[in-house]
């Protein structure tokens, strides 16, 4: 691959609490609002990763604010839209090694895969009969015995609620048919996330509202390594997109 720009765009956020809430808190309250603070960047940034779109028109009809962050940058879901996978039911284990074969040279170490999914999904994969019981899987896999799985034919499986269960079979947002969702297969390898300069953190106060705000700020960009994604960003060298997406998965 060739050079790669990166544009770092501002992921920022502003937390505000009043004098009275500090006195009426049982518990400390800075504290906890520092905590909120960086929980709310980290939600930016996998909201961009999993569902960014900077074209005009987003994949998804309700995100529409110009400065809603999933127009930071194209994120996984539009990077794969030309690389998907019907799957035209719910989720199994099966699934892992269809979206596999959709990545071509990218897949050929399970250990750089990763698969992202819901919350609900990741449930729903536990019943599977393959992974389920110990003669199938083996002792210490088995969901019937420990109820986790972090791990489907050597695939690290990553829960997000970032994950949209209100989709249309297409795997876009359409405000009508909205009981589906997503499975998302990439090799982490193929794309880089960075970050200039330092993560902000200021304390402002605002005295005429006998308040505060807590202001959270750091510049961060998301792009393949394939790919120039501000040129062509639904093009991938043929037959080996680093992301595959399993779309009209029952919800």
């Amino acid at each position: 691959f060739g050079q790669i720009a990166f544009a770092a765009v501002h992921n920022l956020g502003f937390i505000p609490w009043t004098d009275d809430m500090v006195e009426d808190s049982v518990v400390p309250f800075l504290p906890m609002i520092r905590k909120q603070g960086g929980i709310m960047l980290a939600r930016g940034r996998d909201s961009a990763t999993i569902n960014g779109d900077v074209q005009t028109t987003h994949i998804d009809t309700d995100v529409t604010a110009a400065d809603d962050f999933r127009k930071a940058w194209n994120g996984l879901r539009r990077l794969g839209m030309n690389n998907e996978v019907d799957i035209n039911a719910g989720i199994l284990a099966a699934d892992f090694f269809t979206l596999m074969q959709k990545l071509g040279k990218w897949a050929r170490n399970p250990a750089q895969l990763v698969m992202f999914l819901n919350v609900i999904e990741w449930l729903k994969l536990a019943a599977d009969p393959d992974l389920k019981s110990v003669d199938k899987i083996g002792i210490d896999r088995a969901t019937l015995r420990n109820g986790v799985i972090d791990r489907v034919a050597g695939i690290d499986v990553v829960v997000t609620e970032e994950i949209r269960r209100d989709l249309a079979v297409d795997g876009e947002f359409d405000g009508v048919t909205t009981n589906n969702t997503i499975e998302i297969l990439c090799n982490r390898e193929a794309f880089w996330h960075a970050t200039k300069g330092e993560t902000k953190v200021e304390e402002v106060r605002v005295p005429q509202a006998l308040a505060n705000w807590l202001q959270v700020d750091v510049r961060e960009d998301f792009k393949p390594i394939d790919i120039d994604d501000t040129v062509s960003p639904l093009i991938f060298p043929a037959g080996a997109a680093p992301v595959a997406i399993g779309v009209n998965v029952t919800a």
